[in-house]
């Protein structure tokens, strides 16, 4: 276990109520999307650039659509890809088929997770997941990865509210503290980026930044409790 050196004395069974992010916090999001792109581009329809190419070309697409948009931004890369202004493309359509089996295939829990979630069931502890995103699709992440049946009927996510309730707000975080019957006090939640801390700070409970995961430029805004560079292997 490693831990800012300022802050080495985080109780990881001092709390009663265990709040997570999903994405990148939990799962290794980030790293399953680039693995299955990586795959995926290497498709032999794809000619005149290298992978890392088409990887930037199809980043680009992504800002434009989201990532949670895939039909839509496999249909512009493959336009942009051939020059053929098709609609809908068969290229993109099957791009974005192939690109969804890769990506499941290859998502997986952040190292050591299954054990500490296991652990802190044992011990009687309340879990829950708070995350911005569709909860369809984020209960069938939970589900893939196995870590669905230690969060149950516990899963907050943002579109079941309104927009406004999304992270960095801390609605969701106020629901499952009153759902649960739990004090702000008696409650930790874990996240990889800026708007989790800020959420849990308005929400009154300890929070811990999972560093290794988080971009270094919010590293800065970050006013976490708890800085944590991975998860421990036992707790």
């Amino acid at each position: 276990m490693r831990v800012d050196q300022k802050r080495i004395n985080f109780d990881w069974l001092g709390y009663q109520l265990y709040l997570f992010d999903l994405d990148d916090t939990l799962l290794m999001t980030r790293a399953a999307i680039r693995a299955s792109w990586r795959k995926t581009l290497q498709h032999p329809m794809l000619t005149g650039k290298g992978v890392d190419e088409w990887i930037e070309t199809l980043r680009g697409f992504t800002l434009l659509y989201g990532t949670t948009a895939d039909q839509e931004y496999w249909q512009a890369f493959a336009v942009e890809a051939t020059g053929e202004l098709l609609k809908p493309h068969p290229l993109g359509e099957e791009l974005c088929r192939i690109n969804r089996e890769n990506y499941w295939q290859v998502l997986q829990p952040a190292p050591c997770i299954p054990n500490v979630l296991q652990r802190l069931r044992e011990e009687k502890r309340q879990l829950a997941i708070i995350t911005n995103g569709l909860i369809e699709l984020q209960t069938q992440k939970l589900t893939k990865v196995g870590l669905a049946d230690y969060f149950q009927d516990h899963v907050y996510c943002s579109n079941q509210y309104a927009w406004a309730h999304q992270k960095p707000s801390p609605h969701m975080l106020n629901q499952v503290l009153k759902k649960c019957d739990n004090r702000p006090e008696e409650t930790v939640f874990f996240g990889n980026a800026s708007i989790d801390v800020l959420a849990g700070n308005m929400a009154g409970v300890t929070t811990v930044a999972v560093a290794e995961f988080n971009n270094p430029r919010e590293l800065r805004l970050l006013t976490a409790d708890y800085h944590l560079s991975e998860w421990p292997a036992e707790i």
